[in-house]
């Protein structure tokens, strides 16, 4: 660039100064009037401008710029210090300094050194909590985060004059908090934020505080805290956006939905279905609780897919797969046990088929509501949700690591296309304890090389805890008409009326040995007939 050429950059950079200082102060008419002078000076010397190419980044100050700069900065820097008696020069020249040197020069060391000296010189002045904060900026930008926190605090513990950087003081606080991975003080301080500025705050930044404060949470290991506190962030979006001329990102509540989801995952994954037949009641409560949390994660992981960011929305989607597949998962290897049956029958072998054909009853009822879930929400359900978000990537013209892992899912589960395949639901027989095994991992497997196991999917957040207990989805127990409760009680109380009749006949007929009688032929005195 020649020295021509520099005149239109000047005015660019002196007007780009303007807009960054106090509307109305000195600062601001100063950049504003050597933009216009630069710009007059350009035009009476015929150099015409040239604009920035689309993608082209800005360079560096001009030299003459960046010299005229650091004279200003050190000739406020100078009248500050002669000017000591008298606060409205000094306190003017003092901010005007570090604001140069900070915000155009990017001199951040000069910059803490002229608003430090305006704090320790004018502890009580309404400006101070300014100069506070613009210091802390000035270590952030150069990576002190311990000094900067400190700053920061002062900005909050300062209760001299009143201050408008207060709330984004606390929101830097726990920043440089987050920065030296002090998650405590990191939750504490973002939490705080978006409790208290929850309704006056910045909208993107009371979500992003409670974002921040749950993934400080997870960090510590409390997994029910974060939990929570990524929720808060999805309701206090949700708030937000009904509300009429706020505009608030998506981006942070999406990625709590999916987080949420993940550590929901590990509890649904680990629930598993092993009963008895004798005592079917637990193990419809289980199914019930692993349906009604397919139900929800499917939920929470569908209402990512709303995010612009491809990386969201795919991810979501294929652990929207994952969730039927593991569904279907457990149902194929769900575990009855018929030892107790077993044991009732040899103890009434009389009776054995009408007690198996009471229990076999209740079972098959039991089987049908599991052949319905699995058929609705299974192996089907999980293919579609893996097409779909094939389907999204190609309509974006994007590819990542999501696209090729359900490629990967869909390769094992439909290797040529789809196909009809039985219901579920057959008995393989009893294993050397008198467990009868339901395993249908066989039955439903469209490529050969599939193992079965893979489809349980890792755990996102690794050793992952949650201890809420789920009680279902509303309206699902009502599906299980004709599984009534007390069903081992009924099974026994049958086979007590069938022995019932038996054992009363048996009172009725008399015992050979309680006849006390002689044989007829002794009793009968008479000589035989001719």
């Amino acid at each position: 660039m020649c020295i021509r050429d520099s005149y239109w950059r000047a005015a660019e950079w002196y007007r780009k100064s303007a807009s960054l200082a106090d509307v109305g102060s000195e600062m601001e008419e100063m950049a504003l009037n050597n933009a216009a002078a630069a710009e007059i000076t350009a035009v009476d010397l015929g150099v015409p401008k040239v604009e920035l190419a689309e993608g082209e980044e800005e360079s560096e100050l001009p030299p003459e710029i960046r010299t005229q700069l650091e004279e200003s900065a050190a000739s406020y820097l100078r009248v500050a210090r002669e000017n000591l008696f008298n606060p409205e020069i000094a306190v003017k020249a003092f901010n005007n300094a570090g604001y140069i040197y900070a915000a155009q020069l990017k001199d951040y060391e000069q910059a803490i050194v002229a608003y430090s000296e305006l704090s320790k010189n004018f502890p009580d002045h309404p400006d101070v909590d300014k100069a506070l904060y613009s210091e802390g900026l000035a270590y952030y930008e150069l990576e002190e985060w311990h000094l900067a926190a400190g700053v920061f605090e002062e900005v909050l513990n300062n209760k001299i004059t009143s201050t408008d950087q207060e709330p984004s003081a606390l929101f830097k606080v726990g920043q440089c908090y987050e920065k030296l991975k002090n998650w405590r003080k990191a939750q504490d301080a973002f939490t705080l934020y978006g409790q208290r500025y929850r309704e006056t705050g910045v909208p993107d930044l009371v979500v992003d505080s409670f974002y921040r404060a749950g993934h400080a949470a997870l960090k510590q290991g409390d997994a029910v805290t974060g939990r929570n506190l990524l929720f808060e962030c999805t309701q206090v979006y949700e708030d937000f956006s009904k509300r009429h001329g706020v505009t608030v990102s998506f981006d942070n509540p999406a990625k709590a939905y999916v987080e949420i989801g993940d550590l929901l995952f590990d509890e649904y994954a680990a629930i598993a279905l092993e009963g008895d037949l004798m005592n079917l009641d637990p193990l419809v409560q289980t199914a019930t609780r692993k349906y009604g949390m397919m139900n929800e994660l499917a939920e929470i992981y569908g209402l990512s897919t709303r995010a612009a960011d491809l990386e969201v929305n795919l991810c979501a989607r294929y652990k929207a797969g994952l969730v039927y597949e593991q569904f279907y998962l457990t149902v194929s290897r769900m575990k009855i046990s018929f030892a107790q049956l077993d044991k009732l029958i040899e103890e009434n072998p009389v009776h054995a088929a009408e007690i198996e054909e009471i229990v076999m009853e209740q079972l098959d009822v039991f089987k049908s509501q599991m052949d319905s879930w699995a058929a609705e929400n299974g192996l089907d359900k999980a293919i579609a949700v893996y097409e779909l978000l094939l389907q999204t990537a190609e309509e974006r013209g994007e590819v990542n690591q999501w696209v090729h892992k359900a490629k990967e899912r869909l390769v094992d589960l439909v290797p040529q296309a789809y196909m009809q395949y039985p219901p579920i639901g057959t008995k393989v027989g009893m294993d050397n304890l008198g467990a009868s095994i339901w395993d249908f991992s066989g039955v439903r497997m469209f490529s050969q090389r599939t193992d079965i196991e893979a489809l349980a999917p890792e755990p996102v957040v690794p050793e992952t805890t949650y201890e809420e207990d789920y009680d279902g989805v509303e309206g699902v127990e009502e599906e299980y008409d004709g599984l009534e409760e007390g069903a081992p009680e009924d099974i026994e109380e049958a086979v007590r009326d069938l022995s019932a009749p038996e054992e009363e006949a048996a009172d009725l007929e008399p015992a050979e040995e309680e006849i006390d009688a002689e044989p007829v032929e002794e009793e009968i005195d008479a000589e035989p007939v001719e």
